[in-house]
C-alpha cells in the first residue's frame, strides 16, 4: 500500500461452486456471478444465449475423444471450441452450448479466456449433481439488470471517496480488478 494502490485478484466459488443451469426447453439459464466486492455470489436468471457457431473441417484427439474444431462469437469475443462427436449433448464449459457435441476446450481469439479438458467422469449419480443455483446474495432478472447495479455501486463507492477527498479509480481487467487510490 506504499505506493497507494492495490492489486486485487479474486478466487471465487463458495459451498455450490459457480454453477451454470442451462434449460434448453424454456431457454432459460440460470447462473452465479460476483457483485462488486462482495464474497457472495448473486443468482442471475437470463435468456440463453443464441452462439452463431461456425463447424470448421479441422479434426483432432481430445483425451481420447474425436473432436471438431468450431468458431463462434459470444459475449463480444470470438471463441475457438473443440466438441466432441461421439459425446452428442450441445453443452459446455460456462455458458458455451449449442454444438452437436459436447465442448471439450475452448479458448477467445486473444486467449484471455480458456477452457481445457482435464477428464470426463461418467456417474450414475450425476442427475443429484445438476441443480439450479439457490444459494447467493441478490437475485436478478437479467445479466443488463446485474450489470446496472454494479455499476451503479461502483459509483456510489466512488462517490463516497471522494467526498472523503480520495481520488479512486477502478480500472476492470479480465479475471483481476486494479484499484488506484490517492489521498
Amino acid at each position: 500500500m506504499n505506493d497507494q494502490s492495490v492489486q486485487i485478484k479474486l478466487v471465487s466459488g463458495d459451498e455450490e461452486g459457480l454453477p451454470v443451469y442451462m434449460n434448453l426447453k424454456t431457454k432459460v439459464l440460470i447462473f452465479k456471478d460476483y457483485f462488486g466486492f462482495s464474497p457472495l455470489a448473486s443468482i442471475i436468471q437470463d435468456s440463453l444465449p443464441e452462439i452463431s457457431w461456425h463447424i470448421l473441417d479441422e479434426h483432432r484427439q481430445i483425451g481420447g475423444h474425436p473432436c471438431q474444431k468450431a468458431e463462434g462469437e459470444f459475449a463480444g469475443r470470438l471463441y475457438e471450441a473443440w466438441f466432441a462427436t461421439d459425446i452428442p449433448v450441445p453443452f459446455g464449459p460456462y455458458k458455451l452450448w449449442g454444438l452437436p457435441g459436447l465442448i471439450l476446450e475452448a479458448k477467445t481469439d486473444d486467449e484471455s479466456v480458456q477452457f481445457l479438458f482435464k477428464g470426463l467422469e461418467l456417474s450414475d449419480a450425476l442427475a443429484d449433481r445438476v441443480f439450479v443455483p439457490s444459494k447467493g446474495r441478490d437475485r436478478f432478472n437479467s445479466y443488463e439488470e446485474f450489470h446496472r447495479a454494479e455499476e451503479a455501486m461502483y459509483e456510489c463507492e466512488m462517490r463516497e471517496a471522494r467526498a472523503e477527498g480520495r481520488m479512486v479509480r477502478i480500472i476492470p481487467a479480465p479475471w483481476d480488478c486494479k484499484i488506484e487510490i490517492r489521498e
